[in-house]
C-alpha cells in the first residue's frame, strides 16, 4: 500500500473515532441531566454500596450528608416533641397547684373573715329571742291590762324593729373588731362597753314583762342607755360607720325609756304584780 493511501486511512479513522466520542457525549448527556446517578457502584441486589472515601453515596459529585442530617433530626423529633409535652404537663401541674394554694388561702381567709362577722352580728339575737318567749304570753295577758300612752308604738313594730337595731349593733361590734385586730388590749374599752350594754339590754325584758317591775325596769333601761351612748364615743374614734350603726339604737332607748317611765307613772305599783 502506498505511503499516501495510510495516510488518508489513519485520517479516516480518527475522523471516525472523534464522531463517535461526540455521539456517545450527546446520548449521554441529557440522562445524566434528567436521571442524575449516584457516583457508587450498584450490587446485584439492587442497593448502593458505598464510594470509596466511605461517605456513603453521592449525588452529582456531592456527598449526602444531608440525608444523614435529616434521619438524624426524624429519629430525635418524638424524643423532642415526649419532653415537650412532658414540660407543659409539669408547667400545668405546677400551675394548677398554684393557684389550688391560692384559692386554698384566700378560702381560708374568707372563712377567717366570715366566721366573725356572722357570729358576732347573730350574737344580740340571741337575747332577743330569749326575750321572745318571755313576752309572748305577758304582751296577750297582762301588758294590755296597763295603762300605755297614746303616743306608743303598735305591738307589731316591735319584733320588726328590734330585728334591725339588733342587727346593726352586732354588725357594728364587727367592725370595731376588725379595725382593732380582734379582741386585743386596745378593744378591752370598746367591747367590753358593747358587751355590758348587751347584758344589760338582754335583761330589761324579763324584769318588766317577767318580774312586773316597772320602777327596776326604768332604771335599768336608763343605764343602758347610757352605757350605750359611752359605747358610741369609744366608737367613734375607731370606725364611724359603727357609730352610726348604733344611732338609731340610742334614738329608740330614748322612746322606751320615755314610755317606760309613763306605764310606771300611770300604773300604781300594786299594779305590777
Amino acid at each position: 500500500m502506498c505511503p499516501h493511501n495510510v495516510h488518508r486511512l489513519e485520517v479516516g479513522h480518527a475522523t471516525a473515532n472523534a464522531a463517535h466520542r461526540h455521539r456517545a457525549h450527546h446520548n449521554t448527556a441529557p440522562r445524566a441531566a434528567a436521571s442524575p446517578r449516584y457516583r457508587g457502584s450498584t450490587a446485584a441486589n439492587g442497593q448502593v454500596e458505598l464510594d470509596s472515601n466511605g461517605m456513603g453515596p453521592t449525588l452529582c459529585g456531592r456527598t449526602l450528608e444531608c440525608n444523614n442530617t435529616t434521619a438524624t433530626l426524624v429519629s430525635w423529633y418524638p424524643l423532642s416533641c415526649v419532653a415537650m409535652l412532658l414540660l407543659a404537663s409539669y408547667l400545668s401541674w405546677l400551675c394548677c397547684t398554684t393557684c389550688l394554694n391560692c384559692t386554698r388561702r384566700q378560702r381560708k381567709e374568707e372563712t377567717t373573715m366570715w366566721l366573725p362577722m356572722i357570729g358576732m352580728t347573730a350574737l344580740p339575737h340571741v337575747g332577743g329571742i330569749y326575750g321572745g318567749f318571755i313576752t309572748r304570753k305577758q304582751v296577750k295577758e297582762w301588758y294590755p291590762t296597763l295603762k300605755k300612752p297614746s303616743w306608743r308604738p303598735p305591738n307589731a313594730a316591735f319584733p320588726v324593729v328590734w330585728t334591725c337595731l339588733y342587727t346593726g349593733m352586732g354588725y357594728g361590734s364587727y367592725l370595731v373588731y376588725k379595725e382593732l385586730g380582734g379582741f386585743t388590749e386596745d378593744a378591752v374599752v370598746p367591747l367590753g362597753l358593747y358587751g355590758l350594754q348587751l347584758a344589760l339590754n338582754w335583761a330589761w325584758t324579763p324584769i318588766f314583762f317577767g318580774a312586773h317591775k316597772l320602777k327596776w325596769a326604768l332604771i335599768e333601761i336608763v343605764l343602758l342607755t347610757g352605757t350605750v351612748g359611752a359605747t358610741m364615743l369609744s366608737w367613734y374614734s375607731i370606725s364611724r360607720t359603727a357609730t352610726l350603726l348604733l344611732a338609731p339604737y340610742l334614738s329608740w332607748l330614748c322612746l322606751a325609756t320615755s314610755l317606760n317611765y309613763v306605764i310606771w307613772r300611770d300604773n300604781p305599783e300594786g299594779k305590777e304584780e
